[in-house]
């Protein structure tokens, strides 16, 4: 488990993502007898915290990409400042996120 956490935190800190503080939960969940999956949502440690979009598409890429051993499952993408955006206008390119990262493991 230590190994993922490390793992998410070293991804998080390469050259062209630096994202900065991750705020990590886990859940094991066993799928079959001797199988389980690790599941980590992981959010920025601050909820007012945004991203541009190339920063998100190369940590998420690189999540998956440095290791065969994880999948992300989840990703949820939001534009971070909504206040007096109208429907037909095109937001700054400034986002939050939260996504889930699966690990299937022998017990």
């Amino acid at each position: 488990e230590d190994d993922l956490v490390s793992y998410i935190r070293k991804v998080g800190a390469k050259d062209n993502v630096e994202i900065g503080e991750l705020n990590l939960t886990s859940q094991e969940t066993a799928v079959t007898a001797g199988i389980t999956d690790k599941k980590y949502t992981i959010k920025p440690d601050s909820p007012q915290a945004m991203f541009k979009r190339l920063t998100l598409v190369n940590f998420l890429y690189s999540l998956e990409d440095d290791s065969r051993r994880v999948k992300l499952t989840r990703v949820k993408l939001e534009v971070a400042d909504q206040k007096g955006l109208k429907p037909h206008e095109i937001p700054k390119d400034d986002w939050r996120f939260d996504c889930e990262l699966t690990s299937r493991q022998r017990k």
